[in-house]
């Protein structure tokens, strides 16, 4: 269980590009703290003290990061998205009931797991790209920018005309 948690850990880690058992106080890694308790607790069911040992910090720093710092890191896009990544993951598997339908159902969850995993990994990795650009911005920019974007990945990306190579 424990190695579950340092995977958590390090996919966040990964997620913001820095270590988040530092003392440091940036918003941006007190938000990744907060996904990090939220989910070591509530999805994988951790204790608060075995979360606050992942970080360096107690279990009363563990309860405020998910009653009071959390909510504010849900408002930024950034951090939902890596929490609306991250808390299925790290849900208890479904035990199967039935030990003759557990061999095939087992081979599909495995391989729909991993082509999850691969395409949430891609994404992640992509919106790190653009991850830069909206920190600096106000949440009504950021709404801006958004809509221009779904604007223009509606108008140029998805009417594409795709033509053979051989026309």
């Amino acid at each position: 269980m424990k190695d579950r948690l340092k995977q958590l850990k390090t996919q966040i880690e990964v997620a913001v590009e820095q270590r988040i058992d530092t003392p440091c106080r940036k918003r941006h890694l007190t938000y990744a703290r907060a996904v990090f308790c939220k989910i070591a607790r509530e999805s994988m069911g951790m204790t608060l003290s075995d979360v606050g040992k992942a970080l360096n910090r107690d279990h009363a720093t563990v309860m405020h990061n998910i009653k009071v710092v959390f909510p504010f890191a849900m408002k930024e896009t950034r951090f939902q998205d890596i929490y609306d990544a991250l808390k299925d993951e790290y849900k208890p598997k479904k035990v199967v009931k039935k030990a003759e339908d557990s061999g095939q159902e087992t081979i599909n969850l495995i391989s729909k797991l991993r082509s999850e995993n691969a395409y949430m990994s891609r994404m992640l990795k992509n919106r790190d790209r653009f991850g830069n650009l909206f920190d600096s911005l106000r949440v009504d920019e950021v709404d801006e920018v958004y809509n221009k974007l779904e604007i223009f990945v509606k108008s140029t990306i998805k009417n594409r005309v795709y033509y053979n190579a051989e026309d």
